[in-house]
């Protein structure tokens, strides 16, 4: 796992090009607009990525063949999950969690480009340890 430093330092990168990408296209736009628009500014920026991650669903060590996908992977570190939405709910953290938890990774950030301010309703979202 990387150190919290450099987590923090990924999470800053991801946002400030998720920042641009709101800036150039303002708020009212489906997801798949922000999310292609996304691939060119990680792309430009040298950032490594994964778009519409696989996610494994295991039971009991089981594979359970259901195909989820995070909106992007970013650094294999951090999911990114984006929504154009009027308010996020509590359903949207869940989800982000769990992909988060079964993915095995440090730290979600969950952002809405649906607002005015992109900082409006932007979460970092850390996995729930499972024992």
């Amino acid at each position: 796992m990387p150190e919290k430093q450099d987590l923090d330092t990924l999470c800053e990168t991801i946002i400030a090009a998720c920042i641009e990408v709101h800036k150039q296209l303002g708020p009212g736009l489906l997801e798949s607009v922000y999310h292609a628009a996304l691939v060119v500014e990680f792309t430009e920026r040298k950032i490594p990525f994964v778009s519409e991650y696989p996610i494994h669903a295991v039971f009991k060590g089981k594979d359970l063949g259901i195909g989820l996908r995070a909106d992007f992977l970013v650094q294999d570190t951090v999911i990114l999950e984006i929504k154009a939405v009027q308010e996020m709910t509590a359903d949207h953290s869940a989800i982000a969690i769990t992909y988060v938890t079964l993915a095995k990774k440090p730290a979600a950030l969950l952002i809405n480009f649906n607002k005015a301010l992109l900082t409006e309703d932007m979460r970092r979202l850390y996995p729930r340890r499972i024992t």
